[in-house]
C-alpha cells in the first residue's frame, strides 16, 4: 500500500509539473511542489471577494493560488484539474492571467459564492460534462452545482469547503433538527431562542404558541440568506400563510446595544471533517449594528444583518469585538468565555450527528471537507447577567465588508488559520482511498 500511495504522488507530481510548465510565468520545482490551490468563481468577471480570498490564502507563499470560472474545472480523468483560461495570484498579490494546455491538477478548491449567477445555454455543454462524470446539476442554481462539483472532488481526494449532503449545517431547519438529537441525547445545552420547524401547515398553530405566552417572534425562511424574508410577529398579529418551511425563533428582548443601536456577534467556526482537534473558532470577533436606533419589535431597528443594511442604501456597520466601544472589558472577557464555550459545544454536536449518520450510512465518509461557518450570535442583559443565545449558522458566510480593521482580521484569519489547516489536510488526503461518491 505504501508503495502504491509512493507511485500515485509521483505521477501526481509529474502530472503538475508538466501542466505548470504551459503556464506563461515561470516556476521553480520549489513552487511546483506546494499545494495548488484554487479559487472558483463562478461570475464572468472577478468578484472583488474572490480575488480578495485568494490573495489572502497566497500571502504566506505556502501555495500556488488560481482563479477560475467553474467551467474550467475538469473532471474527465480520475483527479480533478483546471484547463484554459484562468488567474493566478503572483508575487506581491498581483493577479495575472494564464493558459494552461495540459490539465493541471489541483489539491484544493475554495467556493465563495457572493451573488448568484444564472445559468444560460452557454453551459450546456459543461453541464453535459459534468453529468457525465455523475455529477447531478438538473433543476438546481450554480451554486448547488459547484457544492457538488466541490463534494466529486473530496472524494478524490481534494481538500474543498463543500457542504455534502448529510453533515451540512443548512438549512436552518436542519440544523435545528440535529441540535436536538445532540442534546437529547447528550444532555448538552446549546443555548438559543425558543425555535420551532414549521411547514406550511404547521405556521398557524406555532404562531399561536408564542401568543398565548405573550411572546414576539421572528419568522425566517429556512433557505434564506443575506436577511431576505425575515418578518416580525407580535401578540395577537395576522400573518399571511407561508407557502415553504420557515424556522419561527423568540425575539430576545435586553440585547447588547451600541452607541443606542441593537447588536450582536458574527464570528467564525472551523470544520476539519477529518480531525475534530482541528476545528474550532477562528480569531476574529466582531460587532454588528442594526440599521436604525433601538425600537424593540422593529424590524429595521432589530435586524443586524449587513446585508440588510446594504439593500437600504446603508454601509455595513461592522468592527472588531475589541475596538467596540461602551463595552468594558469585563463584558469583552465574559462574551469571548462564552463564544469558546459555544464554539466546542458546536464542534462536538456537527461530529456527533456526523457520527449517527456515518453509523447508518452504507457509502463510506467523505474526506478531505474543510468547512468555515459563520456564526451569529446575540447578547442579552449586558448590564446585569451577560447571557450569549446561539442564532443561527451561515454555510457561505460573507467574508468582508469594506471595513479596513475587519478585513484585514479575516486577511490574517485565511492566511494563518484556515490555510494551515487546509494545507494539513492535503497533505493527509493521501491516505484516503479515491473513490467518486
Amino acid at each position: 500500500m505504501a508503495g502504491h500511495t509512493a507511485s500515485r504522488q509521483s505521477d501526481y507530481r509529474t502530472a503538475r509539473m508538466d501542466a505548470l510548465g504551459d503556464c506563461q510565468t515561470s516556476h521553480t520545482l520549489s513552487r511546483v511542489l506546494k499545494p495548488t490551490i484554487v479559487v472558483i468563481e463562478i461570475l464572468d468577471h472577478l468578484h472583488p471577494t474572490s480575488i480578495r480570498v485568494a490573495r489572502a490564502l497566497a500571502r504566506p507563499e505556502s501555495a500556488n493560488l488560481f482563479l477560475c470560472h467553474w467551467h474550467r474545472l475538469d473532471f474527465s480523468g480520475d483527479k480533478v484539474a483546471i484547463q484554459g483560461t484562468v488567474h493566478q495570484v503572483i508575487s506581491g498579490g498581483m493577479v495575472h492571467r494564464s493558459s494552461i494546455t495540459n490539465p493541471l491538477p489541483v489539491d484544493a478548491l475554495f467556493f465563495y459564492g457572493p451573488d448568484s449567477a444564472e445559468l444560460t445555454e452557454r453551459d450546456t455543454p459543461k453541464l453535459e460534462r459534468l453529468a457525465a462524470a455523475d455529477i447531478a446539476v438538473s433543476g438546481v442554481p450554480i451554486y448547488i452545482i459547484v457544492d457538488r462539483m466541490m463534494l466529486k472532488a473530496s472524494g478524490r481526494g481534494v481538500v474543498t469547503n463543500a457542504l455534502g449532503s448529510g453533515r451540512s449545517w443548512g438549512p436552518k431547519h436542519a440544523q435545528e433538527l440535529k441540535l436536538r438529537r445532540y442534546e437529547s441525547a447528550t444532555g448538552e445545552v446549546i443555548v438559543r431562542p425558543k425555535t420551532y420547524i414549521a411547514r406550511p401547515h404547521e405556521l398557524r398553530s406555532v404562531l399561536a404558541r408564542f401568543s398565548a405566552r405573550g411572546e414576539t417572534c421572528i419568522v425566517k425562511p429556512a433557505f434564506g440568506e443575506g436577511g431576505r424574508g425575515l418578518s416580525i410577529v407580535r401578540r395577537g398579529d395576522s400573518f399571511p400563510q407561508s407557502n415553504c418551511t420557515v424556522v419561527v425563533q423568540q425575539l430576545i428582548a435586553d440585547p447588547l446595544l451600541v452607541d443606542g443601536h441593537k447588536a450582536d456577534i458574527r464570528f467564525y467556526l472551523l470544520i476539519d471533517v477529518d480531525d475534530q482537534r482541528s476545528s474550532g473558532r477562528l480569531q476574529p470577533v466582531f460587532v454588528r449594528r442594526a440599521a436604525e436606533p433601538y425600537r424593540a419589535q422593529s424590524l429595521c431597528a432589530e435586524i443586524t444583518n449587513t446585508s440588510y443594511r446594504v439593500r437600504r442604501g446603508l454601509p455595513p456597520d461592522i468592527r472588531p469585538l475589541a475596538l467596540t466601544p461602551g463595552i468594558s472589558r469585563e463584558l469583552h472577557t465574559e462574551i469571548v468565555s462564552q463564544l469558546d464555550s459555544l464554539a466546542n459545544l458546536l464542534v462536538k454536536a456537527y461530529f456527533w450527528n456526523a457520527a449517527q449518520k456515518l453509523a447508518n450510512d452504507a457509502w463510506p465518509s467523505v474526506p478531505n471537507r474543510l468547512m468555515l461557518f459563520g456564526i451569529d450570535v446575540l447578547v442579552a442583559a449586558p448590564s446585569t447577567v451577560p447571557q450569549l443565545y446561539f442564532l443561527e449558522t451561515n454555510p457561505f458566510p460573507a467574508l468582508f465588508r469594506g471595513s479596513l480593521e475587519c478585513d484585514q482580521a479575516v486577511d490574517e484569519m485565511l492566511s494563518r488559520e484556515y490555510l494551515p489547516v487546509l494545507i494539513r489536510s492535503r497533505s493527509a488526503a493521501a491516505a484516503y482511498p479515491r473513490y467518486d461518491n
